[in-house]
């Protein structure tokens, strides 16, 4: 992760948080839920949980896509006006996963965020090129020139906003039309930990950040 602020991380805990403790033990009984509500978070629903507690350092590139098509529907739900489409291929580039929003008061689609998924042996510069590459190639967000993007290595995440213009000067962060995003008194390239209970609500506030925007800001 050269050109991005290389942020160490905590390793992923070997035990999982009793949350996921009780769903996995539910799962083994043969019991489910109900519908999830929408206001919890990823950890709290059976499915995402134990497969994102799948994921190891040997895990293969579809148990990681898997992870990540569960969490992202977590979040990004058809009542909202969302799909989360898989394996796009626009003008022969293809994207692990594009989010398609129907913003209020309009009739069509256009392009919400863009998702890579990796395996955790991926470097973190070739999966954030791979990012910018895809918005670069195959944005349809008019009338907007910019659309969220999600990064996933493994059981690491990354947010950012992808801006194919900006009116002020660039901050520094701003690498490959990319601009991370991260809560006040954080790392700017912060990569979060999904497995750790501490980063955990903070995932959730951004995934819900995403959510109730059409766009990101004008920049």
């Amino acid at each position: 992760m050269d050109r991005y602020k290389p942020i160490s991380t905590r390793e992923a805990p070997t035990k999982p948080p009793k949350e996921t403790e009780r769903n996995l033990s539910l799962l083994r009984c043969g019991k489910t839920f109900s519908m999830i509500p929408p206001s919890v978070p990823y950890t709290s629903n059976i499915a995402v949980s134990v497969a994102l507690y799948d994921i190891d350092r040997d895990s293969l590139g579809d148990q990681t896509k898997a992870f990540a098509a569960g969490i992202l529907n977590h979040y990004f739900k058809g009542e909202d006006s969302y799909l989360v489409a898989s394996e796009q291929e626009r003008e022969s580039h293809k994207i692990d996963f594009l989010i398609l929003k129907v913003p209020y008061g309009r009739k069509s689609f256009h392009d919400h965020t863009f998702v890579v998924s990796k395996r955790y042996t991926e470097s973190w510069e070739s999966t954030l090129d791979q990012l910018s590459q895809s918005a670069a190639k195959t944005i349809n967000a008019a009338p907007y020139d910019r659309t969220f993007a999600i990064a996933i290595r493994g059981w690491e995440i990354v947010f950012c906003e992808y801006h194919v213009t900006f009116r002020e000067p660039p901050p520094d962060s701003y690498r490959n039309k990319l601009l991370p995003i991260a809560p006040s008194g954080y790392e700017e390239w912060q990569i979060w930990n999904l497995k750790n209970p501490d980063h955990v609500p903070v995932i959730d506030d951004l995934f819900r950040q995403l959510q109730s925007s059409d766009v990101p800001p004008k920049r």
